[in-house]
């Protein structure tokens, strides 16, 4: 990824983040976080993850991560699709279990799921003809 077009790809990011950071987090204090290199899982490249969010939900603090030439692989919907959904996983987090708690009754393929039928739902309600 040159520099042109990561300076493009961050313009894309930092676009959306003003349409919907608003909409969906008001009172959040967000950061984005824009890392040229594909991420990483267990040492092991991991290219099919665009973004990763990490949250402090009882302080409304947020950060995310977003693997650059993953996003400038994506269309302009499927990088919003990715960010309403990131967005989502905010809004969930304090579902999460903790250390120390009852972990059986949650699953993260729960929470994928959701965060992605939301930002879908988001979206299309968003994108509605206004009256």
């Amino acid at each position: 990824m040159n520099d042109q077009e990561y300076e493009t790809t961050k313009a894309r990011i930092r676009a959306l983040n003003e349409k919907w950071a608003t909409l969906l987090v008001e009172g959040w204090q967000l950061g984005l976080a824009f890392v040229r290199e594909d991420f990483k899982v267990d040492d092991e490249i991991s290219p099919g993850t665009l973004a990763t969010s990490n949250a402090r939900w009882p302080y409304k603090v947020a950060l995310i991560s977003f693997n650059m030439p993953h996003c400038l692989e994506n269309n302009d919907e499927e990088l919003e699709e990715a960010f309403v959904h990131e967005l989502c996983h905010l809004l969930v987090n304090e579902l999460r279990w903790r250390e120390g708690e009852d972990k059986d009754g949650y699953r993260m393929e729960h929470e994928e799921h959701a965060c992605t039928e939301l930002a879908r739902a988001f979206i299309r309600v968003n994108n509605q003809p206004k009256e």
